[in-house]
């Protein structure tokens, strides 16, 4: 099962130890979804940029967001914890970016390739 780091927001005592809050741990992905969801720990991710000749580029979210399908996009929105109803797909990007932005927990999403999400959400 694929690892996932973390940075706990509060102490967490887990089956493989105890964290301190600002301590960073890896663990097993369904329980690192878990965490994050009840609020007890964010994502750490590396910063997923283009390397160009002239240096590095941001990813835009809109646009990698934009490469998956409603019906991830409506599992990331859950994850998220809101209900995406019957947004279409653009107001459903919005919606996703306004909620990552205001959860700490999730701002990693921001920076993460499509592929990258989909390996999130454990596709």
């Amino acid at each position: 099962m694929k690892q996932i780091k973390l940075k706990a927001i509060i102490r967490i005592s887990t089956s493989r130890g105890s964290f301190s809050a600002g301590e960073t741990f890896e663990i097993a992905e369904d329980i690192a979804k878990k965490l994050i969801k009840a609020g007890y720990a964010k994502m750490i991710e590396p910063l997923s940029v283009t390397q160009t000749s002239e240096g590095s580029v941001e990813i835009k979210p809109e646009k990698e967001l934009g490469k998956l399908k409603v019906e991830e996009l409506k599992e990331l929105a859950e994850a998220l914890g809101f209900d995406a109803g019957d947004l279409k797909k653009a107001d459903l990007i919005k919606k996703i970016i306004e909620e990552a932005k205001k959860e700490d927990a999730f701002s990693g999403i921001l920076e993460m390739k499509a592929d990258e999400i989909r390996a999130y959400l454990g596709e």
